[in-house]
């Protein structure tokens, strides 16, 4: 990682999902929305730019749990990303990611945008309209809401 960039070694998931939710409803151009249903599972963070579906997953670490989850998410969204602290990127990963079709994002807290993409996403072949329908719904019908899981105490 290159020393002029910041380190995210001991953040949680929570706070990338927080500081891309408040900088994404912050863009008119954008709808947002956290823990959005598909399918029977949650998706993390799906936003909406020009009719465009995007699904983000955000992971610290386990880039192969989120590119299980986010298996899912291509049934309902046009493109699907994984999100992660800036890392570097082994081959094993970028190949699992150009065969699904998954794009990875590095979070940033610099910017309105809180996305550097480093691997684009290519439109999903699985979508269901139905359940691309349902989310779009969902989101219009809970915009900027953000339902992240909160540990009881």
């Amino acid at each position: 990682m290159n020393s002029q960039r910041k380190s995210y070694n001991n953040v949680s998931e929570k706070t990338l999902v927080d500081g891309s939710l408040r900088r994404l409803r912050s863009l008119p151009s954008i709808r947002v929305c956290c823990e959005v249903p598909v399918l029977g599972r949650s998706v993390d963070l799906a936003y909406v730019r020009d009719e465009v579906l995007i699904t983000v997953e955000f992971k610290v670490r386990d880039w192969r749990r989120a590119l299980l989850q986010v298996r899912a998410h291509l049934l309902a969204a046009d493109y699907c990303y994984i999100c992660m602290p800036e890392r570097r990127v082994s081959n094993d990963m970028e190949l699992a990611l150009e065969r699904t079709g998954v794009g990875l994002l590095f979070y940033t807290d610099e910017g309105k945008w809180p996305f550097v993409p480093v691997i684009e996403a290519k439109r999903s072949v699985e979508t269901w309209e139905t359940a691309r329908s349902w989310t779009l719904e969902y989101i219009g019908e809970n915009q900027g809401r953000a339902s992240w899981r909160r540990k009881k105490r």
